[in-house]
């Protein structure tokens, strides 16, 4: 993700050490520096959560704005080359992950 400005000296320590989404309202956020420059930065955040507008949240909280963001990836699953409206079998990915699949057609709820 590329924000702006770029990561400030004294936020770097508190992004580094997974803190950063505490003071916003949210659970750990690692992130690491990809690149830095003096108007923009690109990092590499993991949520816990991935509750809503969260990575946005929490860098707006500090001050800054996001520029570009991508997601890589979604819980165990690798988003690779997968295309926006793209859909792509993960059955096999999701049993070794441990995902338990449910059938929606016995939902008691309408």
């Amino acid at each position: 993700m590329k924000i702006r400005p770029g990561l400030r000296a004294e936020d770097r320590k508190l992004f580094l050490s997974g803190k950063a989404g505490e003071g916003a309202g949210y659970r750990r956020v690692e992130v690491e520096i990809e690149r830095e420059g003096p108007k923009s930065s690109w990092l590499l955040i993991s949520l816990v959560e991935g509750r809503n507008r969260e990575i946005r949240n929490v860098l707006t909280y500090h001050g800054y704005e996001v520029l570009h963001l991508i997601r890589l990836a979604f819980g165990p699953f690798l988003l690779g080359d997968l295309k926006p409206g793209e859909v792509s079998s993960v059955t096999e990915e999701a049993k070794k992950a441990g995902v338990v699949w449910e059938r929606w057609e016995s939902s008691p709820y309408p």
